[in-house]
């Protein structure tokens, strides 16, 4: 049981990072992997595959974002619609589903560019470990 809650707990943090790795103001601030790589100093390696993440989560968190306004305004209703909000659960869960499976596409592919000891803090680190530095 304690192994599924550790699972899960992973695979959320995956997803919350997932959401933001692609802000709508890219600023000078760095936001989701984009900051955990530059954190560790990591961009110069993994450059090619962020902008590939990029591309393929940035239209999903834009849905995402769109459905969870729908799914307020819905809720927000007197009465609202059931049926409507059930659907538009669905929707976010699969929408989130679908980011999580692009991350994790990505951190496979990162993985081989990186030295051992980049991959066990950049591991460490998206698991929520303390930093041993």
């Amino acid at each position: 049981m304690k192994t599924w809650m550790l699972h899960a707990c992973v695979f959320l943090a995956g997803a919350g990072l997932a959401a933001f790795a692609v802000p709508q103001d890219r600023g000078a601030k760095k936001h989701g992997l984009e900051a955990v790589y530059a954190e560790l100093g990591l961009t110069s390696t993994v450059e090619a595959e962020m902008k590939k993440l990029d591309a393929a989560v940035g239209p999903e968190c834009a849905a995402l974002g769109e459905k969870r306004r729908a799914l307020y305004a819905e809720l927000k209703k007197e009465p609202c619609d059931r049926a409507q909000v059930d659907r538009l659960a669905a929707e976010i869960a699969a929408t989130r589903a679908r980011i999580q499976k692009h991350v994790l596409d990505h951190l496979l592919a990162v993985k081989p560019l990186l030295t051992p000891e980049q991959r066990e803090r950049l591991f460490s680190r998206l698991a929520g470990e303390p930093a041993t530095r």
